[in-house]
């Protein structure tokens, strides 16, 4: 029987917000559900993180600490405790999230006196999201590895066919295809249970509205506001943050509170249903990024802001993607990241068709490029192959 990936270490540290801590834990739950065995262990600088983003349904007891997803356990270490390297065999892939280095006593402990085990461990730098062209230079080359027994390769996630494709899994799609298989009443239902779930009160109407959901940095809001206090039949939904506590507040300074749905911090599961859900999505950062691309809804990004306006590289190779010489979707991009006026969210909601089709599309194709935890796998089955010589 060929030899096959069986165990997997992964690191990860909480960088920016939940975002990072939240990447692997999307890793972890598509990994669950590809119908195969692994042996699991997660370090984290932050292990209390997983419990805000599990919804309060699980608790870190201490080293080891059991994470189960679907049919996968999941030993779950603070990133200090290398308990578990003394006793037992190093991985057959090692996924260091985001260049965000390993704990200082685990190479040590995995390599030190057995230099052929260790050159049969796969060791990947889960990068960063980018729809930068750079990123198709990186993919799958080797990168600086501090032990000479170990191998060490970027695997850069994308949005173009060649690259390690997004995070995705079946629960995702199959909740994609019951909310795209609604028609208008059973949306109105739908939605009506979600916010029975959260515990937020709504008027009858607001169901039918368009909804719109904000998750975004602290910026420049004007422009939304005075969309959402023209707009009759809109209601915001926002997730919370600096940013979008301040957007409360300015509608509320414009008697327009009534058109915000404030939303509890939500799990992963259902703030991807928050995003089928609504008819528009603004979101922010990589992880919500790939979610709401894969989502087939129209949304606009929010790219972290760097100093003189630097983000803007990566909105217009992103939106070279999505809608290649559209200028209209690509211009709504770029106006969103410079704080323009409200005519970008009225034009959004105005071009209608297409514009939706052009967005579910999109979705489409990212599909078929494939899952990022399957091309994982696969490349390190196929160098556990060729280094075993099987």
């Amino acid at each position: 029987m060929k030899r096959l990936t069986r165990s997997i270490d992964i690191t990860t540290r909480v960088v920016d917000n939940y975002g990072d801590a939240g990447v692997a834990l999307r890793l972890l739950r598509s990994l669950s559900l590809m119908g195969r065995e692994f042996r699991i262990r997660l370090f984290i600088d932050d292990p209390s993180i997983l419990e805000i983003l599990l919804g309060g349904g699980w608790r870190f007891g201490g080293a080891g600490t059991v994470l189960r997803l679907e049919a996968l356990s999941v030993s779950v270490f603070d990133w200090s405790d290398l308990q578990p390297l003394e006793s037992e065999d190093g991985p057959d892939l090692l996924i260091e999230m985001f260049g965000g280095g390993l704990p200082d006593s685990y190479l040590p402990a995995i390599s030190s006196g057995r230099p052929e085990e260790a050159a049969g461990i796969v060791w990947l730098n889960l990068e960063h999201l980018t729809a930068e062209h750079w990123a198709s230079d990186y993919h799958l080359t080797p990168s600086f590895s501090p032990d000479p027994h170990l191998n060490k390769f970027f695997f850069m996630p994308g949005f173009r066919e060649g690259l390690g494709g997004l995070i995705f899994d079946s629960a995702f799609l199959s909740l994609k295809r019951k909310w795209d298989g609604l028609d208008r009443a059973g949306k109105r239902a739908e939605r009506r249970k979600l916010l029975d779930r959260w515990e937020i009160p709504c008027g009858e109407a607001q169901a039918d509205d368009i909804w719109v959901s904000v998750f975004s940095y602290e910026k420049d809001f004007a422009a939304l506001v005075e969309y959402a206090c023209r707009a009759n039949d809109t209601t915001l939904l926002l997730s919370p943050g600096k940013g979008t506590a301040l957007l409360e507040g300015m509608m509320r300074e414009r008697g327009a509170g009534g058109k915000c749905l404030s939303l509890p911090f939500l799990p992963q599961g259902e703030w991807d249903e928050l995003l089928f859900s609504c008819d528009i999505n603004l979101v922010r950062g990589e992880e919500s990024l790939s979610r709401a691309a894969l989502s087939g809804r129209p949304f606009l990004w929010q790219a972290y802001p760097f100093a003189e306006e630097g983000q803007m590289e990566k909105v217009e190779a992103f939106v070279d993607l999505l809608c290649p010489g559209n200028r209209e979707i690509s211009g709504l991009f770029v106006a969103y990241n410079q704080n323009r006026g409200c005519e970008v969210f009225s034009h959004l909601m105005k071009t209608g068709a297409s514009t939706a089709e052009l967005f579910k599309n999109f979705a489409k194709k990212l599909e078929n490029f494939g899952n990022c935890a399957d091309q994982l796998i696969q490349f390190s089955d196929n160098y556990i192959r060729f280094s075993k010589g099987r």
